[in-house]
């Protein structure tokens, strides 16, 4: 059975690029000692900062254990170019205790004309807690939610469609997750999914899953007790 810790903070970023077709990336990722991803959020902002609820299974971590905080803006979702980042390694009894704040910084010999003072965002909170089927507890799973802007074709692309997600290795049956949404970063066009999926440790083969179709973020549906389904046979 799992033993599932909250820890909350904020994302603070000095600067955005000016507006353009992409918005900015802002994530948070938390390792262990062996540099495993316990979990992470992350989501597109048109400012700054950004609220993060992130999950950690301390089932084989002890109160001293250490952990690494590591904070990113990129430049868009799925960029490569890094625009601040931040890292902070605290016990996990003090990750627990107080917030997490970061100030982000922008990397060393990193120069950008394009640049912007970020303002405060109109933020939307999904929150919500899931039922993992017993058939498929594993010794870790990977539990991913994905808030998602349809594409025109009726797809969704993970590099260009996400706008928000949550991540949490887990060991047990029950599992919370938290989205914050940049209401900016909404599509008025598109219609929008809320995925949830649980994966092997690696992240590559999908045990169950379940999916919100036409979300409305104005009038979310009931997230308080979601139970994972099987794929089908």
């Amino acid at each position: 059975m799992s033993d599932v810790v909250e820890i909350t903070g904020t994302l603070s970023t000095p600067y955005l690029p000016s507006p353009g077709p992409d918005l900015p990336w802002l994530c948070i990722e938390a390792l262990d000692a062996d540099g495993v991803v316990l979990g992470g959020a992350g989501a597109q902002v048109s400012g700054s900062p950004l609220p993060f609820r992130i999950h950690i299974d301390r089932s084989s971590l002890a109160d001293d254990a250490p952990i690494t905080f590591k904070a990113r803006c990129r430049a868009a979702v799925g960029s490569s170019l890094i625009i601040a980042d931040a890292s902070i390694v605290l016990a996990l009894a003090q990750a627990t205790q107080a917030p997490v704040d970061l100030e982000l910084e922008t990397p060393e010999g990193f120069e950008s004309p394009d640049r912007k003072q970020p303002v405060e965002m109109s933020l939307i909170e999904l929150s919500g807690h899931v039922h993992i089927p017993p058939e498929v507890v594993q010794a870790t799973n990977k539990l991913d939610v994905t808030l998602l802007a349809v594409q025109a074709d009726g797809y969704v692309n993970q590099a260009s469609s996400n706008l928000a997600e949550h991540s949490l290795h887990i060991t047990g049956s029950e599992a919370a997750f938290s989205l914050f949404v940049d209401a900016d970063s909404v599509p008025v066009d598109r219609p929008l999914r809320l995925n949830l999926g649980l994966y092997d440790h690696e992240g590559t083969q999908v045990y169950a899953g379940k999916n919100f179709k036409n979300l409305d973020l104005s009038n979310p549906p009931d997230l308080s007790a979601i139970t994972l389904k099987l794929p089908p046979r």
